[in-house]
């Protein structure tokens, strides 16, 4: 963990790599789009972010939003179709949290509170758009499910 983090400017960081989670508190103001302009460098560079990963937050939601916002600039293509991208977005957020829940830490019952709150705003995204190319929410809706793919993907 020798890399230079002075440029990120956070009040704490979670640092995420392929196998590990750290915290790591600093003393310097919040930057605004860290989180764009860290994933818009790993593009640039082409540096795989399974490789190298640091991501600054200073609460679990916004570790929560931070992974589902990344998902967006580097996991799939267009933003044409909201409750498809939402849903795309909100899973691999959700995994990610359930795999790393133990070096976050990530008490259940909170996970299950994030899972919920994304399902609500996963249906509020159909009713104003009901025409869709995604599926039906099933993993929002059945937390056991999330959790099973979140262990599958974990080998």
């Amino acid at each position: 963990m020798a890399e230079d983090l002075s440029g990120l400017g956070t009040e704490s960081l979670v640092v995420t790599r392929r196998d590990a989670v750290a915290i790591v508190t600093l003393n310097r103001p919040h930057k605004r789009n860290a989180l764009d302009d860290a994933t818009d460098e790993l593009y640039a560079h082409r540096r795989a972010p399974g490789a190298v990963f640091w991501l600054a937050t200073d609460n679990v939601n916004a570790l929560y939003w931070s992974l589902h916002d990344w998902s967006h600039f580097h996991n799939h293509g267009s933003f044409d179709d909201r409750p498809a991208t939402e849903y795309q977005c909100d899973v691999a957020a959700l995994a990610w949290l359930w795999i790393n829940r133990d070096v976050i830490p990530l008490p259940a019952a909170h996970w299950e509170r994030l899972r919920e709150a994304s399902l609500e705003n996963h249906r509020r995204l159909r009713a104003e758009r009901p025409v869709t190319a995604c599926p039906p929410p099933a993993l929002l809706e059945d937390g056991a499910a999330l959790r099973a793919l979140a262990a599958r993907l974990t080998g």
